[in-house]
């Protein structure tokens, strides 16, 4: 199942005044040549999106936190929790000991605590997507969902990071760890996908308009690293998210 145009049509298209793509990257010349492609496969060219730079990530979360809201509970009868912001981590099974360490760091007066443990646990995750289950008091968290709707080296980091102490600190059951974006340039991609797998998998809202894409105007480089990156299953549609989520 593809990804409901409603929701590429609402994320994907050109700046307000008709400019670039609003995923490119207006000074890589491949950025905006594979970008202006892929909305040229989606029937999306002379799209006008409001939203640009940090308005469109937030728009991004939302809409994708909707999305997910709506085809979870249609794929199954489990009791989804699906949140935008994401819920705290101490609101969850696997994590409320964080909460227990918050408290005591607070009520410490002399501050030592906060210095010698810090708070490094605190992350806040784009999307939550908890399940509520009978045995427990609170809800698991199933998977968090760090949503970009383009890729820096910065917003790289800053999810390989989150994965880390998601996987630190947890007490039970990992929960799946992803990514979603629109990303348009492979090799802005591979930052994220390449790695020890501390990310299940990035998964792009039109990976097979974005393949077409890169066949038809990308270079050498960006469809080997595409190619790359798809037959290792680290980069993988938006259509089998929720196929994956709701096993």
């Amino acid at each position: 199942m593809p990804a409901p145009r409603p929701l590429l049509a609402a994320l994907l298209g050109h700046r307000t005044g008709g400019a670039a793509p609003n995923v490119a990257d207006k000074l890589s010349k491949q950025s905006s040549q594979i970008a202006t492609s892929l909305l040229g496969n989606l029937n999306l060219l002379g799209n006008i999106v409001p939203h640009g730079g940090q308005t469109l990530g937030r728009e991004f979360e939302f809409e994708v936190a909707n999305d997910l809201r709506s085809r979870l509970k249609q794929a199954n009868n489990r009791v989804w929790d699906v949140q935008h912001p994401g819920r705290p981590l101490a609101e969850f099974e696997q994590y409320q000991h964080l909460g227990v360490l918050d408290q005591i760091i607070d009520d410490d007066d002399t501050g030592v605590l906060a210095l010698a443990i810090g708070r490094d646990y605190e992350v806040k995750p784009d999307v939550t997507v908890g399940e509520k289950v009978p045995q427990h008091a609170l809800p698991l968290l199933h998977a968090t969902v760090s949503c970009k709707a383009t890729i820096r080296s910065d917003r790289a980091q800053n999810v390989r990071l989150e994965a880390f102490m998601l996987n630190r600190h947890r007490n039970g059951r990992l929960p799946h760890i992803v990514v979603v974006t629109a990303e348009p340039l492979p090799s802005r991609l591979a930052s994220l996908c390449r790695g020890t797998g501390d990310i299940d998998a990035v998964y792009h809202l039109a990976l097979p308009e974005l393949r077409a894409a890169v066949a038809a105007v990308g270079n050498e480089e960006q469809q080997s690293m595409l190619d790359e990156l798809v037959a290792q299953r680290r980069l993988l549609d938006y259509s089998d998210l929720i196929s994956t989520l709701a096993r």
